[in-house]
């Protein structure tokens, strides 16, 4: 996501490409995770791109190799009017490396983060992380 304003609403997010190959990564029931975030605003390059008024509502989001959703500004810049409500997120942080979290905030990320109901692969990890810069 590089943009501010945009609503992503009554989705399935699945990170599994059953046209791919398997992949390395794998998820709950030897499920071949091919995506690393679900919804993201840190671009191909590792490019931050700090967004607002991003709604983030009544998907699912499952079977990604770190996060479900995942917010990080780099400390350049607050955001506001960011919400991630209704949202099932389930079969994230298989990544052996780098484990993940259904919902994280980094750097200044902000959002309202409401019924979300999560579960992950990994029992080690909690379903959401709020970060900020020091």
């Amino acid at each position: 996501m590089t943009a501010s304003g945009v609503t992503i609403d009554g989705f399935v997010i699945d990170g599994n490409n059953p046209a791919l190959p398997p992949s390395l990564v794998t998820g709950a029931g030897g499920v071949s995770i091919d995506a690393r975030d679900g919804i993201t605003n840190v671009d191909a390059t590792g490019g931050y791109n700090p967004i607002n008024n991003l709604i983030v509502q009544n998907n699912i989001i499952q079977n990604m190799a770190q996060r479900g959703v995942s917010l990080d500004n780099n400390s350049m810049v607050g955001s506001t009017g960011n919400v991630i409500t209704g949202n099932v997120i389930h079969d994230f942080g298989s990544d052996p490396n780098n484990g993940g979290y259904g919902v994280i905030l980094l750097n200044d990320a902000y959002a309202d983060v409401t019924t979300t109901r999560s579960s992950t692969i990994s029992a080690d990890r909690p379903a959401f992380r709020r970060s900020t810069s020091t």
